[in-house]
């Protein structure tokens, strides 16, 4: 029956094209619906994730001796870090990245510790300190593989003479747990290292300098695309001490080998021109890192070097 067929193919087309209408009405509410009633709504997560506030830490202030010689600078470092909220894997990325640039146990240890101490949102946590350009370039060839994984720049405390003036001055050591108890978190957010000992922990405040932030815009791989605004920080104080450093060269040499004290004074103004004490250690250990073994040799050793 032609008339027959004729009105059931025009039925199923009339329920066809119904359809299709209404999935397109879904498909356009929907569209509404993200683009304009929730617009407000995903413009924030997106912003969100597009659009992070890093904090960057300032330079410290350096330490000179009564003739303007530098006894304690700062140096730029290369470090390795991994941002692990975009991370799936955190252990079979660390893997990974061993093969490249070979981690040590020790070096994952306190990256784990690190990794659940309060920190900032995205915040890259240090995995290995002081890459050389070669690793740097290795981690660059092959950085389509590694999402999450950032080389950071940084300036990082570099005592130029080393164990002589460990005594003198002081050191800075890594910010650890009790550190984190008492340290203005919004100050020292992006900051490392804290004066620990002698003239870098007195002078703590005005070495530091005030954090700065910068506002970037990153890719679904968590690199930055472009810096939307930036606020630079403002440089730790420099201080210049009685410290006489060749006077300082000339009391160690006179001890040579031998385990003893030599401190010089100003009778005038009671400023100390010298402080040599042995043995000592050299305090940029603390700063690039040191195994285990080496640590024990110093903290264990019977001349006590530390003391």
């Amino acid at each position: 029956d032609p008339i027959r067929e004729k009105q059931m193919f025009f039925n199923r087309a009339a329920i066809l094209f119904v359809g299709v209408l209404v999935l397109i009405g879904v498909l356009v509410l929907r569209m509404v619906q993200l683009q304009v009633w929730e617009f407000q709504t995903y413009q924030t997560r997106s912003d969100h994730n597009r659009i992070q506030v890093q904090p960057l830490a300032p330079p410290r202030g350096l330490i000179f001796d009564r003739h303007g010689e530098v006894i304690a600078d700062n140096r730029v470092s290369s470090s390795l870090a991994l941002v692990s909220e975009r991370v799936d894997d955190l252990a079979r990325m660390i893997q990974k990245i061993s093969v490249i640039v070979g981690i040590t146990p020790a070096e994952i240890t306190e990256f784990e510790k690190r990794l659940f101490r309060k920190r900032r949102p995205y915040e890259p946590i240090v995995l290995r300190d002081a890459l050389n350009e070669e690793e740097i370039a290795l981690l660059a060839v092959n950085r389509h593989e590694f999402v999450g994984v950032e080389v950071i720049a940084e300036q990082v405390r570099d005592y130029p003479f080393g164990d002589l003036l460990a005594h003198a001055i002081g050191s800075v050591r890594r910010v650890n747990e009790s550190d984190l108890a008492t340290l203005d978190q919004v100050r020292y957010s992006g900051t490392r290292f804290v004066g620990k000992l002698g003239v870098e922990r007195f002078y703590e405040r005005s070495l530091h300098g005030e954090v700065g932030y910068q506002q970037v815009e990153t890719d679904a791989h968590g690199r930055i695309r472009q810096v939307l605004d930036i606020q630079p920080p403002i440089a730790g104080h420099n201080i210049t001490l009685h410290l006489d450093n060749r006077l300082q060269i000339a009391a160690s040499a006179a001890l040579g080998q031998s385990r003893g004290a030599v401190v010089a004074l100003d009778p005038r103004s009671g400023g100390v021109l010298a402080m040599v004490s042995q043995p000592a250690y050299d305090p940029n250990l603390f700063i690039t890192g040191m195994s285990g073994n080496e640590f024990g040799e110093i903290s264990g050793s019977k001349y006590k070097p530390l003391f």
